[in-house]
């Protein structure tokens, strides 16, 4: 079995302090918050995360790195 992922304090504290400025309105560059619906529980979950473009893809495709 694959091992859980476990996000780090540093982490955890960084994306904190991203969403707290993101919902405040600061511009950080191509940051934005995704929320998606828990899987389990239904809840909104919210994170931050970077949008980036890649020519060479194909559209439509997602990239994963």
């Amino acid at each position: 079995m694959a091992k859980t992922f476990r996000p780090t304090l540093f982490l955890r504290v960084g994306n904190t302090m991203s969403t707290f400025l993101l919902r405040a309105g600061v511009n950080m560059g191509k940051m934005t918050l995704l929320t998606v619906r828990g899987r389990k529980s239904g809840q909104p979950r919210t994170t931050p995360v970077a949008m980036s473009v890649n020519k060479n893809a194909p559209a439509g495709k997602a990239i994963h790195s």
